[in-house]
């Protein structure tokens, strides 16, 4: 019993081995010091374009045709792109498991499915290689859409609605073309830079925001039907800032209840030369209405803006870092994380800054809401 004691031992000991040496092979983390500035290859696969963290420890990045992951709080990252991916267009993630990447090859799109952090990819070719992703979970697995964009002339693009149904991508929404003379009703319109694509839970309502070259106006468009047909929004624009420059993205929705969502829409003008202002427009019925917070003013050119919840926001500017923890009431000049190019939290206490250095990108991370920064990456 004894010698049968031991081989079990050894066996399972030599099988904890195989998994541990396995185990760090897979996860290959990526450290300042692997990427060491004399080396130009490895320095430019740290040039990160995009910051999305899922929890305090797991989030994704992308970089220059690259998809990075972590698991320690954006210490160290593991490369995770999918083999053959050449040209990453867009990109969505679901959670800390599951992701999407659109890619092309030879005119083609080519969207890369994972389910497990990046360990694994599925490709499936798609009728579209540009344009924003969006998927919301279902009860069985998730809902799709994809917003075709063409490429931009003159600040302009058409668009399609794709969605995803049984399994493969369907066209529900044909958007007009440059040859339109007049808006067809429910049609997304051709002019326009198409910047924010969302759907709610419901898989019903959602919304596609249009930035203008044209001082005063804007574009939000909303669906009720899950995306076949689209009908302009209204916001309650107030009038000092009717002849600014107008700069709206896509609002962020969080659940109140267990049936109502709360709707936040940044919105942001340039009334003059080096004076900026930030209006957040409120719903609580899906867009049919919108209230407009108190402004935030500023002279820096803003940057990026997050949103966690119904009271927690922050604006970064080209030298100033603001937040909010009482939905816009009130606001705090927070540390400025120089060199800041995106501000993301995950809570109203952890976030990261992603930061432009001379030897390509680094990662700041805060525990207190941005009042100060630790260097990660």
């Amino acid at each position: 019993m004894a010698v049968k004691f031991k081989n079990k031992l050894f066996y399972v000991c030599f099988v904890i081995i195989l998994v541990l040496i396995g185990g760090l092979r897979l996860y290959h983390l990526l450290t300042r010091e692997e990427f060491a500035p004399e080396t130009n290859s490895q320095s430019e696969n740290i040039n990160l374009v995009y910051l999305n963290m899922v929890t305090k420890n797991e989030g994704w990045a992308i970089g220059l045709n690259k998809v990075y992951r972590t698991i320690d709080g954006g210490a160290r990252w593991e490369d995770v792109t999918p083999q053959g991916a050449e040209k990453i267009h867009t990109w969505y993630f679901l959670n800390s498991d599951l992701g999407w990447i659109l890619s092309s090859r030879d005119s083609k799109g080519i969207l890369y499915r994972t389910e497990n952090g990046g360990r694994h990819w599925v490709q499936e070719e798609v009728p579209f290689n540009l344009g924003l992703l969006f998927f919301i979970p279902s009860e069985k697995s998730y809902n799709g859409w994809a917003l075709k964009d063409y490429g931009p002339a003159s600040g302009s693009s058409p668009v399609d609605v794709y969605k995803l149904m049984n399994g493969s991508w369907s066209l529900i929404h044909k958007g007009q073309g440059p040859d339109t003379t007049l808006e067809k009703p429910g049609t997304l319109p051709y002019a326009g830079d198409k910047n924010g694509f969302v759907f709610l839970p419901d898989a019903k309502t959602g919304f596609v925001t249009i930035e203008y070259r044209e001082p005063g106006k804007y574009g939000l468009y909303v669906t009720r039907d899950g995306g076949y047909t689209w009908l302009q929004s209204i916001l309650p624009i107030p009038s000092e800032y009717r002849k600014s420059g107008i700069y709206i993205t896509a609002p962020a929705f969080f659940k109140t209840d267990e049936k109502e969502y709360a709707g936040i829409l940044p919105v942001w003008f340039m009334n003059k030369e080096d004076d900026y202002s930030v209006v957040f427009f409120i719903t609580h019925d899906k867009g049919e209405s919108w209230t407009g917070t108190t402004p935030l003013r500023t002279k820096e050119r803003i940057v990026s803006i997050n949103i966690t919840d119904i009271s927690h926001w922050w604006v970064l500017t080209e030298a100033k870092l603001y937040g909010t923890r009482d939905g816009g009431n009130t606001w705090t000049q927070l540390d400025y994380p120089e060199g800041a190019v995106q501000v993301q939290f995950v809570n109203p206490e952890i976030g990261w800054a992603l930061v432009k250095l001379d030897t390509g990108t680094g990662i700041l991370r805060t525990d207190d809401g941005g009042v100060s920064w630790k260097r990660l990456f």
